[in-house]
Formats: C-alpha cells, structure tokens, sequence
C-alpha cells in the first residue's frame, strides 16, 4: 500500500466478521483491482467474504439494504465501483446519490459499510487508486468497514 494509507490497525474479533462485497459490473478491470486489494485485507482478518454484483454504483446501495434485511447476518458491507466524469452531471448526480444513499444507511440503520467507490475524472486516476501497488483505495475501504464493525460491537450493536 502507499504511503497515504490509514495508519489504523486492523482490530481484532472474537469471532470472523462476515462482509458481504457488493460491486459494479462497470469498469470491471478497476473493480477487479479494488477488490483484490479488498479482499486481502479482509482475509488478513479472517473475515467471511461473500461477494455479489450489481448493475453499477448506483445500485450498491440498494442491495446492501436488501442484504441487511435478510437472515444472512452480515456484520458488514463493502461497496466497490467507479463513477468516471463524463460529458454532462450524470456522474455527479450517480455519485451523491450512491454517497448520500450509503451514509443514510450506516446512520439510520447502523451499518457497518466501506466505501470504495471512486469518483475520478480519468482511467489513469482510476487506476491510480485502485491499484493495490499504489493507492489501494479497495484496502481503505476494507479497512473502514472492520473499524466500523469493531465499533459496533464495543457498544453492543
């Protein structure tokens, strides 16, 4: 990881945190590189991963919500896509809405959830960041959600 990455320890569990990885099938060789940095965190963990795909970012959110309903039990969520700026607002309205959609559900329904979801102008920026040789935001966002899940459980949720 570079040198910009969160200087947090990663916790430790009484029991292996089950993630559930919900990605983008847009822009599949970025999502590929945020999850291999991912999932090398959250194995270093021994977390239980399962992984689903959806359409694009914009969707994450909602399945996450779905996840959480159900009786899989997870103790936290992943979302890894990649919202490229385009010609028009698309990619500004597809971001706030997946950003605000996601911070609504760690804070109205307590949810432990990383978010590796970029937001860049280009394909380098892209790469930049999700590859795990450099900035590794797919690690980050591992990270996050294992200090979210830590959080949770020191005060009982």
């Amino acid at each position: 990881m570079s040198t910009e990455t969160t200087a947090l320890k990663l916790p430790n569990f009484n029991r292996p945190p089950r993630i559930l990885v919900v990605k983008s099938a847009y822009r599949k060789d970025i999502i590929d590189m945020l999850e291999h940095g991912a999932t090398d965190v959250l194995h270093q963990a021994y977390s239980k991963v399962e992984t689903i795909d959806v359409h694009g970012s914009l969707e994450i959110p909602a399945a996450i919500s779905y996840a959480s309903k159900s009786s899989q039990g997870y103790d936290g969520y992943l979302a890894l896509g990649c919202i490229m700026k385009g010609a028009t607002i698309h990619d500004e309205v597809i971001a706030y809405s997946a950003y605000k959609s996601l911070l609504d559900l760690e804070t109205t329904q307590d949810l432990a959830i990383g978010c590796g979801i970029l937001t860049v102008n280009t394909e380098q920026e892209a790469y930049e960041r999700a590859h795990p040789e450099h900035q590794n935001r797919g690690a980050e966002a591992a990270i996050a959600v294992l200090g979210l899940i830590h959080i949770k459980q020191k005060f009982g949720l």
